[in-house]
């Protein structure tokens, strides 16, 4: 409020803030992920999941997408991130070697209906597994 008791910012009028609101609502159409795009990343998200989940039975384990896939905001060529959680804490020095190599033996099965490209291990202080789809 200024000395006066008034309000410094006040509304637009009600006809400039619909036609900024179409405005931001076209844009956000415009850049947002296709429902396609969408749909393949769930699919590729879900596939990896299970493979995780098999990799690791009977132990419990959960995979969780994170990152700019779940928020929407990620690049065309952008990654799915991964995180898996697990109440066993026997898995935690040899989930990266278990999980890299069911991915390379997925890698080799002709039925896959995703065709994993490279795997490694990167062994920082967090570990990290990174596989990409190869391309056809």
């Amino acid at each position: 409020m200024d000395q006066e008791g008034e309000p410094i910012y006040t509304m637009p009028k009600k006809r400039v803030h619909t036609g900024l609101t179409d405005r931001v609502e076209k844009l956000i159409r415009r850049i947002r992920p296709a429902v396609h795009s969408e749909r393949r990343r769930e699919s590729v998200s879900s596939f990896i999941g299970d493979i995780i989940i098999a990799c690791f039975a009977p132990v419990p384990v959960q995979a969780f997408m994170f990152g700019s896939v779940p928020l929407k905001t990620y690049l065309p060529d952008g990654d799915i991130d991964l995180c898996i959680f697990s109440p066993d804490t026997s898995i935690k020095d040899t989930w990266a070697t278990k999980l890299h190599a069911k991915l390379e033996e997925e890698q080799q099965s002709p039925h896959s209906p995703f065709k994993i490209g490279d795997v490694q291990v990167i062994n920082a202080e967090v570990r990290q597994l990174l596989c990409g789809q190869a391309r056809s």
